[in-house]
């Protein structure tokens, strides 16, 4: 799962943590519009800023907001190769339930923050495809030695 959702995760991480003018990629490395220009990715960047920080910083995304819809972009029971789907959906359930009560405590006045909240996913998916083709924005995705349930402990 976190292999098929690496790059919105990612993804999601650097449009909360950067600015309406520069990409945060990682601690040190910053993106500019002009960095992004000379790159050839000028494009993608600004449907960054355009679509995702713009849109976050509008909304005033908190941190808890971010982890949860990194969350439910993690429990995505649509993986192949999941053995139990069910197990899945009942989680991305379960966060997008706090998100959702989350935003009518602390943000009572604003009765559509949740949905305006979970129109970033499409975006965030669309723009991680286009950022998957392109490795000036985002990091490989970690290799992931799966244990086989036999060498597990009960």
């Amino acid at each position: 799962m976190i292999f098929s959702g690496w790059h919105e995760l990612i993804l999601a991480d650097i449009a909360y943590r950067s600015t309406i003018n520069k990409l945060l990629l990682w601690p040190e490395r910053v993106m500019e519009r002009n960095d992004a220009e000379i790159l050839g990715c000028r494009i993608i960047f600004d449907r960054i800023i355009n679509e995702l920080t713009i849109r976050m910083k509008d909304l005033n995304v908190d941190r808890m907001e971010i982890a949860a819809l990194r969350c439910a972009i993690l429990y995505n029971p649509s993986v192949s190769g999941l053995q139990n789907v069910s197990v899945i959906e009942s989680l991305r359930d379960k966060v997008m339930v706090c998100l959702e009560d989350y935003c009518r405590q602390h943000h009572p006045t604003q009765t559509q923050r949740f949905a305006k909240l979970l129109l970033r996913m499409p975006a965030l998916r669309s723009l991680s495809l286009h950022c998957a083709e392109n490795d000036s924005f985002i990091i490989t995705a970690p290799t992931i030695q799966v244990i086989s349930s036999k060498y597990q402990s009960t």
